[in-house]
């Protein structure tokens, strides 16, 4: 995964990989994504952070649709 190019981003991103590229802990993901300010789908026990609107939401931009 390159992290300067969105296109080679996985569609679903899941925690770990949301955090590498916001550069932050684990922690943020999952507490942003609680609190609703990351969007996010749940699959079973997993988390999954959809590509587009993760880039929304670190440029800033409404996630809410």
């Amino acid at each position: 995964m390159d992290m300067e190019n969105p296109e080679t981003w996985p569609t679903l991103l899941n925690v770990s990989e949301a955090a590498k590229i916001a550069r932050k802990g684990p922690n943020f993901i999952y507490f942003g994504v609680r609190d609703g300010i990351i969007p996010a789908v749940k699959l079973g026990k997993s988390i999954r952070i959809p590509r587009d609107r993760f880039l929304a939401f670190l440029n800033g931009e409404s996630t809410t649709a």
